[in-house]
């Protein structure tokens, strides 16, 4: 058994402002209705809607014109990311879509990881990577998965250096001394 509600918002897979849609009781009742998200429809509440419907568009076009700017944005980023591998270029591991968003997030691009089309990545190389912000907004990134680079330190440990090692040993002769008077 369904009911019909006439959306006054659009809801993702169910349809958009105005749309007559058929729904189960409890989805309407307790959900669509108390949030005014849905009203019965009635000759009324269809101009009601009109208005509704107005005022969305006008907010679809902002969106979309913000999504064209950042997606043109984007577009001219390419992305480094670094990870280990073995001396053959394969990934310990790999980088995923979280990896990519959260790169471009730290470039200042408000990026979640679900924008991010991508399988994950298993080779070091070069890579295009599809934003998806909304239908028919898309964008490619270039990323590039370059090898970890491990930083070393010019200075020799403690223990290395010669003095040191004397000192050490000379240590350890009256650590044993001291046990064995014990």
């Amino acid at each position: 058994m369904a009911i019909e509600v006439l959306l006054r918002k659009s809801v993702p897979s169910l349809g958009r402002v105005g749309d007559v849609v058929r729904v189960r009781p409890g989805y309407a009742r307790n959900y669509l209705l108390p949030h005014g998200i849905a009203v019965e429809p009635s000759k009324e509440n269809l101009r009601l809607v009109e208005k509704d419907k107005a005022v969305e568009a006008a907010e679809e076009a902002e969106r979309a014109k913000q999504r064209a700017e950042l997606l043109a944005k984007i577009a001219a980023v390419a992305l480094t990311i670094e990870a280990k591998s073995n001396p053959e270029g394969h990934l310990f591991g790999s980088v995923g879509a979280k990896q990519v968003a959260d790169a471009l997030a730290a470039k200042g691009f408000p990026v979640e990881e679900r924008h991010v089309r991508l399988e994950p990545v298993k080779q070091l190389g070069e890579y295009e990577v599809v934003v998806h912000l909304a239908e028919g907004s898309e964008s490619k990134v270039k990323l590039w998965v370059v090898d970890e680079v491990t930083k070393t330190t010019s200075k020799a440990p403690e223990a290395a250096k010669p003095e040191a090692a004397e000192k050490a040993a000379a240590s350890d002769k009256g650590d044993k001394k001291a046990k064995k008077a014990k």
